[in-house]
Order: structure tokens, then sequence, then C-alpha cells
């Protein structure tokens, strides 16, 4: 240690950081919303991972020779973050979550952490010991950490699984996803996951073993870097949650069996697949950027689970795709056609029926092999 304060362009950043994760966490807490349970959660995410980086922080500052009896506040709560990010994942999926949709079991590791962490303050008090130095403070974070870990994969592997399950359903109902979707929080999620298992081993190690010191470079500069990339990806977690605050509550249809189709015969498929085509291709439904599995339904007079299944089994594709192939033909239209020569290729997409231009990018190359830039090009080859 270098003495009181000893703050480097580094550990700034992360004070910086962990600084605006609580600013972030406080506003999620307060701000009425129809998402409250939803903002709440994720702000008791960020609350719990930044309590843990400033306790690091005060520790790397050597605030603890100044102020001891700030130790004397509990700072982990590394049990409880793969439940609240589960539950935070659960109330987005389900539009109906409520407070009493949380089962308390799932926080019962993160109570104990708390009661052992507060037994362990009070012989901190009684003995006149600094926290840290506690005989049971080595064993203790070794186990919180670890349980953490094991916390951490089993629930945000939940998590990711309750969200790509809404995926495929809403690719089987809709033609868009950009308000609806929740790939966002699935990047984070894996994102944070990576490095939370990465880590774990360095804390376990450095924190322990070295609390700090400088002995051990390669160790200490690891140490920065990963509670950087914690500490920003926690402040982008917030910020990205407070950006889909108007998310639209889809509710997803119930998804049946299509199995009570398959007696329908060869020729009403035909009949179906016919009339599809027809919509797509002279009516143009497509163009709406708002379309839906069961506008099709709707316009034909079946149910969408019929249109779903004709799909599926007969055309070998989701709704999501059906459609968005019609929207690359429209665009591929417009783009070799000279009356369109005064828009650009987004403004060409975004009236061949699409509405974000990172889907567009992306279902245009998976399509054609191209980037709507490098197509355009070989038109005028």
């Amino acid at each position: 240690m270098n003495g009181p304060m000893n703050i480097h362009p580094v550990n700034f950043l992360i004070i910086s950081g962990v600084l605006q994760c609580f600013m972030v966490a406080a506003i999620l807490f307060f701000r009425q919303s129809e998402r409250t349970i939803s903002n709440r959660l994720l702000a008791c995410i960020i609350l719990s991972i930044s309590m843990h980086l400033g306790y690091l922080i005060f520790l790397d500052l050597d605030l603890d020779m100044l102020y001891p009896s700030i130790l004397w506040v509990p700072y982990s709560f590394l049990l409880g973050i793969g439940p609240l990010i589960y539950y935070y994942t659960k109330s987005l999926v389900q539009p109906d979550f409520q407070w009493r949709n949380i089962h308390p079991m799932h926080f019962l590791p993160l109570f104990i952490e708390v009661g052992l962490q507060v037994a362990q303050i009070g012989y901190s008090i009684y003995s006149g010991v600094i926290y840290y130095n506690v005989p049971s403070d080595f064993w203790l974070s070794v186990v919180f950490y670890v349980g953490s870990s094991v916390s951490i994969l089993y629930f945000l592997n939940r998590s990711l699984q309750l969200i790509q399950e809404r995926e495929d359903l809403l690719l089987k109902q809709l033609s868009n996803l950009k308000k609806v979707t929740l790939q966002w929080l699935f990047n984070n999620i894996t994102y944070f996951r990576i490095i939370w298992m990465l880590w774990v081993p360095f804390a376990i190690v450095f924190l322990l073993f070295f609390r700090f010191q400088w002995q051990n470079l390669f160790l200490l500069v690891v140490i920065y870097l990963l509670m950087m990339a914690i500490t920003y990806l926690t402040y982008w977690m917030g910020i990205e949650g407070f950006r889909h605050l108007e998310m639209i509550d889809y509710r997803i249809p119930s998804d049946k069996k299509t199995s009570s189709y398959d007696h329908i015969s060869n020729d009403a498929i035909l009949e179906y697949k016919n009339q599809m085509e027809e919509l797509m291709g002279v009516e143009r439904l497509y163009l709406d950027e708002r379309l839906e599995l069961r506008d099709i339904a709707d316009k034909i007079s079946v149910e969408p689970n019929l249109i779903s299944h004709v799909l599926n089994k007969h055309i070998g594709k989701n709704f999501y795709e059906y459609v968005n192939a019609f929207r690359v033909e429209e665009v591929r239209r417009k783009m070799a056609d000279s009356c369109y020569a005064h828009l650009t290729i987004l403004g060409i997409a975004l009236e061949s029926g699409f509405n974000s231009k990172t889907s567009f990018n992306r279902i245009f190359k998976q399509l054609t092999g191209m980037t709507p830039t490098e197509y355009q090009k070989s038109l005028k080859q």
C-alpha cells in the first residue's frame, strides 16, 4: 500500500464507474412507471454489484486505515446477484409479474451471507480487530465467491433460457422485433457471466493473498481490468434497462400443439399457401412494419396456429423469416429501380417494411450473402 488515498488513473475510472452505478440504481429504484418492479429489481442488481466493488476500492484507497468503522457495514451481497437477474428477466418476460412471484427460498443463501457478515462485524467490534483480519474472513470470502459463481451460473443460465424461449415464440408471431426483443438483455447477461467466471479465480488469489499489494504486477493489472469491465458492464446494464423502459409488453399467445393440423389434406395446405402468397405478393402486407401472424390469419379466416403450422411444417420458415424474405426482395427491386434513386438504402428499407437498420442489415446479408451497400454497388457494375 502506498498510503492513504492511493488514487491513480485506473482506480479513478473504476471509482467514477461505481459512483455512476449508484446514481443509475437510485434513478431506477425511485422512478415510478408501469415497470416499477422491473426497475427496482434492476436497481438491486446494480446496487449489489456496486457495493462489492465499492468495498474493494475502499481497500485499494487505504481508506480502511482512516475510517475503519465503514467496515462495520455489510458489503457483500454476491449470493443475491443471480436470483435478482433471474427475477428481473422474468419480470420482463411475463407482463403480469408481481412481487409475490418471487420465491423467498432463492434468496436464502443471501440472507445467510449477510447474517455471517453481521456476526463477523460483531466479533470485529467486540475484539477490536479490523474486519478483514477476523480469522473467519478468509474462508468466508472464498465461500462467498465460489457460492456466487455457482449461483450466477445457475440463475443466469435460467435467465438466458427464458429469453431464448420468448424470442423463439416472438419469431413465430411478429415480423419486427425492435420494440419487444430482449436480445440486449441476453447479450448483457452473457457478457456478465463470462466476466464473472474470469473474475472469481483472480479475486480469490489476489484479494485474499495480496490485498492490493504491488508484489505481482500481472495479477494487479488483470484484477483492475476485470473490475473495470464489471463496473462498466453493470453501468451499461442499467442504462440499457433505462433505455428500454418503454418496451412494448407483447402477450404471446399460447403455443398450442399443431398436431391437430396434421390431418389437413395437401390440397388444403396448398390453398392456404396460395392465399398467403397472394396476401404478400399482391396486397403486399409485408409493407406494414407492425404485421403480425394474427393479421394473416384474420385475412384468411383461420386460427393463427394453423398459419404457423403451414409455415413451419410446409414452408420451412417461421413468420419472421417468411415476411422479411418478401421485404428483402422489395428492397432489391427498389434498389434496381431508378425511381427510388433519391432514397438512401435505409430509406428504401423503411419503405419496404423494416423498422430497424440493424435487423435490416443482418437479414439482408443472411438472404443475399452481401451487405446492402455491397449489393447496391454490384448493381452499378
